[in-house]
C-alpha cells in the first residue's frame, strides 16, 4: 500500500497594518492575529532587531534563518554592514502567554518605542514594527499623488 503524506497548509502571515503597543516594561504586545500566526508556525521564540534603524523586525525562526544565511553568503560590504547593525540591536525573545515579547533596551531607545503605540505589518518572513513617527511619515508619503500612482498601477493590470 502506498503511503500518502498530507502536509499542513503553510501558515499565512496576517494581512494589513494592525495597531499595537509597547508597554512601560518594553514589551511589544502582538495582536491576536500575529499571535495566531506564530502559534501556527510553531514559534515561541523570535529574533527581534532592526535593519534600517527606523523600524523593528520580528523574525520567525525560519525567516531569521533565511535572512542570516543570505547575509552570510553575500560577500559584499553592504551585507556585512547590515548584519552588524542587526546583531547590534537584535536579540532572541520569547513570546509569553499574553502575546508579549521584550524588545532590547537599545532598540526601544533607538526607535522611541518605550511606552508608545506601534503599528505591525506582516512581511515575508518577519513582522515589521513601526513607531508612530515612521508610520505617519510613510502614510503621508504614500498618500502623495495617490491618484496618479493608482492610475499607473491600474495601467499595469491592478484590479
Amino acid at each position: 500500500m502506498q503511503e500518502v503524506v498530507v502536509s499542513a497548509p503553510k501558515a499565512r502571515i496576517p494581512v494589513g497594518i494592525l495597531q499595537s503597543r509597547v508597554d512601560e516594561a518594553g514589551r511589544l504586545k502582538l495582536t491576536s492575529e500575529f499571535q495566531e500566526f506564530l502559534n501556527a508556525v510553531g514559534d515561541k521564540e523570535v529574533f527581534v532587531t532592526t535593519a534600517d534603524k527606523r523600524a523593528a523586525r520580528v523574525y520567525t525562526s525560519s525567516g531569521w534563518a533565511a535572512a542570516e544565511a543570505l547575509l552570510n553568503s553575500v560577500r559584499e560590504q553592504a551585507a556585512k554592514d547590515v548584519y552588524l547593525i542587526m546583531m547590534q540591536y537584535g536579540q532572541m525573545a520569547s513570546v509569553d502567554k499574553q502575546g508579549r515579547l521584550l524588545l532590547k533596551q537599545e532598540l526601544r531607545e533607538l526607535l522611541h518605542l518605550e511606552n508608545q503605540p506601534a503599528w505591525l505589518l506582516g512581511k515575508n518572513g518577519y513582522i515589521e514594527v513601526f513607531p508612530k513617527s515612521v508610520y505617519e511619515e510613510r502614510t503621508a508619503k504614500a498618500e502623495e499623488s495617490l491618484e496618479d500612482k493608482l492610475k499607473h498601477l491600474e495601467s499595469l493590470g491592478l484590479a
